[in-house]
């Protein structure tokens, strides 16, 4: 979604939702349970870092639910999180 923007500066804002997906070997668990997934607090465990590029400003805006992270018995993690982000445009 288009938040604004800014013909003077060539810019625009968007605010998108961004997710993330990895394996963590650490985390899988046996297949002998009914218990397919978990959802455990996001500081818990290791997560990658985010880069934006050809943005000239990226803040992840979380909220309570974006706290948490889905960890499956394979070790596959996800992790959804809000992104207000600004991009420049260049006129030829």
């Amino acid at each position: 979604m288009i938040s604004h923007v800014n013909p003077p500066a060539n810019s625009y804002g968007a605010l998108m939702g961004y997710y993330q997906e990895w394996i963590d070997e650490r985390l899988k668990w046996n297949s002998t349970s009914d218990i397919d997934y978990i959802q455990i607090p996001k500081n818990l465990i290791w997560t990658p870092h985010s880069i934006f590029y050809g943005v000239a400003e990226a803040v992840i805006y979380p909220s309570s639910d974006e706290q948490s992270v889905l960890v499956y018995r394979n070790g596959k993690v996800e992790y959804t999180h809000n992104v207000n982000v600004r991009l420049y445009w260049h006129c030829f």
